[in-house]
């Protein structure tokens, strides 16, 4: 907004400063008048709340001050020094700037009421009981659209990038095949490592919005996933999953990376040995147990499951209408018990 200003109104100057209608403090990193500080105290305060209306330009003794809006009884003013040669602003530039103030009042506002509204999250998230449904879907399906977002960009820019140098390098390798000094080896070794690369950018798409989960079904999905995980986990998987055909996407996605999210979390924190994971239809619910050997943790930190990678799990479960229990304590390994019903989530 200063940079604005200043390139409307050659050799303007613009300083931000706050004012408190509580202690008549200001804050500002130059010298103000102390004059006109009181002078616009007082206008400030016959101004009343209202930062819609087109009275933000506030005159003090030929000086300019734009307010921009309030917090807490405190003001976010501009300071304008006159332009120059003390040539005062003329009516049509008196109402540019009106209505640039008008729009960022409401810009200010809104972040104002943003921040409300964060803070409320907030506080519902420590009370389930009262925490929209809502909410929670709306943070999963945020989230699941960034992974696409993701996985997209990957496909289309970084993985395109590295097939254009695999094609590069097929060519170098012809060009080395009818003579020249580099060994044809080097060469190889560089297509294998981009190959490799490759085949990790492909996991990372997979990872990030697997493939195909809606037309090979769950089951099929998780068991990839399992397959998976055992090439690089030193802990054994023994699983069980009923037959679900008739799940929506939404629950599909969410259960995949709750049992996703359980499963790296073994990796990271778990230090198991073996990890049972059963997925199973019982009176109209879907339950869903894990139970690992490992470390475990003492249950009462279940409050702060951010730090161990576990919140995202109770989000996708809230989302879900369900209920979740962590029962773990140091030294036992850790149980999560799950259950919702698809039909309460429409």
């Amino acid at each position: 907004m200063n940079q604005e200003i200043q390139e409307v109104f050659n050799g303007v100057e613009v300083t931000s400063f706050k004012l408190s209608m509580k202690t008549k403090m200001c804050c500002s990193e130059v010298a103000l008048n102390c004059s006109h500080v009181d002078l616009l105290f007082q206008k400030l305060l016959n101004k009343g709340n209202d930062i819609y209306e087109l009275n933000n330009v506030i005159n003090v003794e030929n000086q300019v001050y734009l307010v921009l809006g309030e917090n807490k009884s405190i003001y976010t003013i501009l300071h304008l020094t006159e332009k120059l040669n003390s040539i005062q602003f003329n009516p049509e530039e008196k109402k540019w700037i009106e209505m640039l103030m008008y729009y960022a009042c409401i810009v200010f506002e809104n972040l104002k009421k943003i921040d409300v509204l964060l803070l409320e999250i907030k506080q519902l998230e420590k009370d389930t009981s009262k925490y929209p449904y809502w909410v929670s879907r709306l943070f999963c399906t945020i989230s699941e659209k960034e992974h696409m977002k993701l996985a997209n960009e990957i496909h289309d820019n970084i993985l395109q990038d590295q097939l254009l140098i695999y094609r590069e390098f097929e060519q170098i390798t012809t060009t080395l095949k009818d003579g020249h000094e580099i060994p044809i080896e080097k060469i190889d070794v560089l297509k294998e490592n981009l190959l490799d690369n490759i085949y990790l950018i492909r996991e990372t798409c997979n990872n990030l919005r697997p493939a195909f989960l809606q037309e090979i079904g769950i089951n099929e999905a998780l068991k990839n996933l399992i397959q998976k995980i055992q090439l690089h986990a030193n802990f054994e998987v023994i699983y069980y999953f009923d037959e679900l055909q008739n799940f929506s996407n939404e629950v599909t996605i969410n259960v995949y990376r709750i049992i996703q999210e359980l499963l790296n979390n073994a990796i990271k924190h778990s230090y198991a040995t073996k990890v049972i994971i059963t997925l199973q239809i019982k009176d109209g619910n879907c339950i869903l147990n894990y139970k690992d050997n490992g470390v475990g943790f003492n249950s009462r930190y279940t409050e702060n499951t951010s730090s161990i990678g576990l919140f995202s799990i109770k989000e996708r479960v809230h989302a879900m209408k369900g209920d979740i229990t962590f029962t773990s304590v140091p030294s036992e390994g850790l149980s999560v018990n799950i259950s919702f019903v698809e039909t309460n989530i429409w």
